[in-house]
């Protein structure tokens, strides 16, 4: 199993990016300012965030789906996602 990383130490492989639903999205900007890696940009057009940048995300980071009011922030295989993490973790460390 192939488990480049960059040079954060961050496993590149594992498919970890938000999602924003814009039907829930209201445009407060609260994942705006949690998210320090530059994730979330404003949509000005729409008044609503956009994921503008996803590949900046830190896999297993969560924060700015904890912090939208309105739930409007998810991961697509979220539960995959972990596991694989999990697994690359595994093989990082063997011996």
């Amino acid at each position: 199993m192939d488990t480049d990383k960059n040079r954060n130490g961050y496993i590149e492989m594992i498919p970890w990016a938000p999602e924003v639903n814009s039907d829930n999205c209201r445009g407060c900007g609260a994942c705006l300012e949690v998210c320090q890696n530059g994730v979330f940009v404003m949509n000005e057009v729409e008044g609503k965030m956009k994921a503008a940048h996803p590949e900046n995300c830190l896999v297993m980071c969560v924060k700015c789906t904890e912090i939208c009011p309105n739930q409007a922030i998810f991961f697509l295989d979220k539960e995959g996602s972990i596991k694989l993490a999990l697994q690359l973790r595994r093989v990082d460390c063997a011996p």
